[in-house]
């Protein structure tokens, strides 16, 4: 619900004390207590009890959007478990694949994978093949399929404009995290996974001010992770250097 609605409405804290909204700042809600200055409060201390409203109509309100958002809840695992099952019985991604970890081979099991109806999280393993990957997250997210081809050997990895919401797509192969010899030449990733510097062949810079990519890294394993959304906030007629930062590890935002 939007608090901004309610600005300078009354409210009751589990402890007894009444309080009045007096502003929104990011997710918190400002409520000043007497003479109190004004504290943050998330939005979750309406949902859990230690704050409600005076007025029985906007309480109500807040009841109701909760009660909404637990069976949300309920139905997007139902259909992320139905999803699972689907992939298993259908066979559609590279499961029984052999992948290199830890200098041993393994098999590609249905728990390293991401599956239809979910969304796509920081650290979900996706496979090893750039276009087999690309084909099938097109089966599941609002994706172009007619750019695969700007994927698999000796290819961009990168799709332009790739997503519904106009996002890039990019499949990062080699970085610092698969060869540390060659991090002066490529992608350099932060350990804390913030930022990515992109060192350019040339001067002909790629992106767009502002462009957003949905990210994935190959790993030393040889298997591509999502590491979430990423906006391109350097890049200069020039300059052989692009910089990008996470925006959210998650795709969906």
């Amino acid at each position: 619900m939007n608090f901004k609605n309610y600005i300078g409405e009354k409210v009751i804290a589990k402890d007894g004390r009444e309080g009045t909204i007096v502003g929104v700042e990011e997710s918190n809600v400002l409520i000043k207590f007497q003479e109190a200055d004004p504290k943050p409060f998330g939005t979750i201390a309406f949902e859990n009890g230690f704050l409600s409203f005076e007025k029985k109509e906007i309480q109500e309100e807040v009841e109701d959007e909760k009660q909404q958002a637990e069976q949300r809840e309920v139905d997007r695992k139902a259909k992320q478990e139905a999803a699972i099952e689907r992939n298993k019985n259908n066979h559609k991604i590279e499961v029984g694949q052999r992948v290199r970890r830890n200098g041993k081979s393994a098999k590609i099991n249905y728990e390293d994978l991401y599956y239809e109806g979910m969304e796509l999280i920081q650290g979900q393993v996706y496979g090893t093949n750039s276009k087999v990957i690309y084909e099938n997250i097109c089966k599941y997210l609002p994706r172009d399929k007619s750019l695969i081809n700007n994927f698999g050997w000796h290819t961009s990895m990168y799709a332009q404009n790739a997503t519904q919401e106009g996002y890039a797509v990019w499949l990062i192969g080699y970085s610092n995290i698969t060869d540390a010899s060659k991090e002066k030449k490529v992608n350099i990733i932060s350990p804390d996974r913030k930022t990515i510097t992109t060192y350019l062949d040339n001067e002909n810079t790629s992106s767009y001010a502002n462009e957003l990519r949905v990210v994935f890294v190959k790993e030393k394993s040889g298997l591509f992770v999502f590491y979430g959304i990423y906006k391109c906030i350097e890049s200069s007629i020039g300059s052989n250097i692009e910089q990008f930062e996470l925006v959210t590890t998650k795709y969906p935002m």
